[in-house]
């Protein structure tokens, strides 16, 4: 099972995150690992982050990166850690528990 390691990037925006997490929790695909990038966010997201959910890595930028800055220090960890695939995912998405799986199947056929 390839290692798929899942990025979202968060600012201000914990109660989406968590709410992200929650639903990628349920999912099938057991090959997997959350990183959260928060962007520098002024309210108490890393610290309600780190209370409210587990098993992920946050990695908390002292500024605020964007969308594209934040994705590329996720992306740069997750290639440090020996991923197989990377999914740049929206903190305010909540998954079907079988998205993982069917991806992850179809970038396989399309390297056979």
């Amino acid at each position: 099972m390839p290692l798929v390691y899942i990025i979202l990037i968060n600012y201000n925006g914990y109660k989406d995150t968590i709410e992200c997490i929650n639903s990628l929790k349920k999912i099938n695909y057991n090959n997997y690992k959350i990183i959260i990038i928060d962007n520098a966010s002024s309210d108490d997201s890393c610290k309600i982050l780190r209370q409210k959910t587990e098993d992920y890595i946050l990695l908390e930028s002292k500024e605020n990166l964007g969308f594209a800055g934040g994705n590329n220090l996720g992306i740069k960890y997750a290639l440090e850690h020996n991923t197989d695939y990377i999914m740049l995912l929206n903190n305010d998405t909540v998954v079907e528990t079988n998205f993982l799986d069917n991806m992850v199947v179809s970038f396989n056929k399309d390297n056979s």
